[in-house]
């Protein structure tokens, strides 16, 4: 698509300027792509499809930054609502909730795919980054779901500096904090995409 994916937007700086990307637009693309979720598990009138790889990769923008999902590689059909199917640790590292690796998966995997790409758009961070520590030679990576989970005190200081505006602070901790559901450690504590 002409603009290319939520990814080149979010994380590739130069050349873009803040207001290209700007809360509005961030909230609009969080809307396309929770709609598109919300047909994909519940909708369609058939059986739900999990589509196993949502990231900002993944999401591609038209002219007007209208946000579609794509790549739909790992996408797979669950014969009834809330069944589930074995994952085999599919997906990339930092979106792939915990049951990855260790349980059945159903719809709650986007689920916890797209609190990280809520999380990513609220404060500009990669799924996976680097953690602040107090040793300069150790280097250590942490997920941003991790991260987001951990953290007791919300401020505007966790917002992406190219969004933060007073004006819109409460809605974009407001997203955060969904982004923090969604990304919950267990499954049956997520909301479903007709939640969000």
């Amino acid at each position: 698509m002409e603009k290319g994916s939520l990814h080149h937007w979010l994380h590739r700086r130069d050349n873009v300027g803040p207001e290209l990307l700007n809360w509005p637009r961030r909230l609009a693309i969080a809307i396309d792509v929770a709609k598109g979720l919300n047909y994909m598990h519940h909708e369609r009138g058939e059986a739900p499809i999990i589509h196993g790889d949502i990231k900002p990769e993944n999401i591609l923008l038209d002219p007007e930054f209208n946000a579609k999902i794509y790549d739909f590689g790992l996408a797979r059909m669950l014969v009834v609502p809330g069944d589930s199917y074995e994952p085999h640790l599919q997906g990339t590292f930092g979106y792939m909730p915990p049951e990855s690796s260790y349980g059945r998966a159903n719809e709650k995997v986007d689920v916890y795919s797209f609190g990280v790409v809520l999380l990513q758009l609220t404060t500009g961070k990669a799924a996976i980054h680097e953690s602040q520590s107090s040793d300069i030679a150790v280097q250590d990576y942490q997920s941003l779901a991790g991260w987001a989970s951990r953290l007791s005190n919300l401020s505007d200081d966790i917002i992406d500096n190219n969004i933060r505006d007073p004006a819109h602070s409460s809605d974009i901790l407001a997203v955060f904090k969904l982004g923090v559901s969604c990304t919950s450690e267990y499954p049956r504590n997520r909301p479903t995409m007709k939640d969000v």
